[in-house]
């Protein structure tokens, strides 16, 4: 059955524990929630490619301290969806030879954390080197926030001179673990963002419109993504609804999660959001049907309201809130 808002990107949070707690990191909110069966997982997967679903994520939380990830990787050796993994590396070498039978991996978004020791970071440099040589197709996702900024950039320009990608996340949606993470400032935010905007392997987060070109299609939050959390919620986004309880939706299994996802009113209502309905620049900006207010977790953490419009275009065009 094809839907007006067919599901394209499907994030499988696998647990919600992780052996890292990072400052950023919103997923400790709910560290004690349940984990379900790889079995529960399988039947999500089967369903959702009967869906035509684009790609699939495992994430977490770290995916990989889950209690059943080698029943689950061992299962989706002959996936044909893309498959991506979001890990913060620390047990990968543990999997290496299972991750390498995955036919369809795609991506393996390893995470370093905030603080770059140069022992670390040239400890890292050379694993994830050694593991692209071997076939395993690692990038770097790394948030760009606290200490030393240049020291920071500098090395994740290291990464990409070595051939590694880099997905830049440059500031904070405001929703990690730490009340007193200091941000960087929104001008900080953009010029870093378009210090890269031709860099071939360094894609930072930024609407277009801040890059000065046209604002390709966002993450999708309000009509193509789904989170499944790690007690069988479905969300369209993990990030906001760890934080807001109108985003925690129906619990879904291989057996509703078609119907759930076609007819539940909070989807059905968010799908149809105009500008309109947002504040600020968002409120009147030409690109926002591409966009739909970039990342609406930021709006949330930072300025306490879904609707309030992306902060940095609030900043960037120089809005005042009515």
């Amino acid at each position: 059955m094809t839907t007006t808002f067919p599901m394209k990107n499907l994030h499988l949070r696998l647990t919600a524990r992780c052996n890292k707690r990072c400052e950023h990191c919103f997923a400790h909110l709910d560290n004690k929630a349940p984990e379900l069966g790889a079995k529960y997982w399988l039947g999500i997967i089967e369903t959702a490619e009967k869906m035509g679903v684009s790609s699939i994520t495992l994430t977490g939380g770290e995916p990989f301290i889950y209690s059943e990830i080698h029943e689950l990787l061992d299962r989706l050796k002959n996936l044909s969806t893309p498959l991506k993994i979001e890990t913060n590396g620390l047990l990968l070498h543990e999997y290496k030879e299972e991750l390498l039978r995955l036919s369809s991996l795609q991506t393996i978004a390893l995470s370093p954390g905030l603080h770059y020791e140069k022992s670390y970071m040239e400890d890292l440099m050379a694993r994830i080197t050694a593991w692209r040589q071997e076939g395993l197709p690692i990038m770097l996702q790394a948030s760009v926030i606290l200490g030393n900024i240049e020291n920071q950039l500098s090395w994740l320009e290291k990464f990409a001179n070595h051939g590694i990608p880099v997905r830049l996340m440059a500031g904070h949606n405001g929703l990690g673990s730490s009340e007193n993470l200091k941000n960087i400032s929104f001008e900080s935010m953009i010029q870093i963002g378009r210090r890269y905007a031709a860099h071939p392997l360094i894609q930072c987060e930024l609407p277009g419109i801040l890059l000065g070109r046209e604002t390709s299609q966002g993450c999708g939050w309000n009509k193509n993504r789904a989170d499944i959390l790690p007690d069988g919620h479905l969300s369209p986004c993990a990030a906001i609804a760890w934080n807001y309880p109108p985003f925690v939706l129906d619990y879904v299994d291989a057996d509703n999660l078609q119907q759930v996802w076609e007819n539940h009113p909070y989807l059905n209502r968010i799908r149809h959001l105009k500008k309109e309905d947002f504040k600020g620049h968002c409120g009147h900006c030409d690109q926002f049907d591409s966009c739909c207010s970039s990342c609406a977790a930021t709006s949330l953490g930072i300025k306490k309201d879904l609707f309030a419009g992306y902060p940095l275009c609030d900043f960037y065009f120089g809005e005042v809130e009515k």
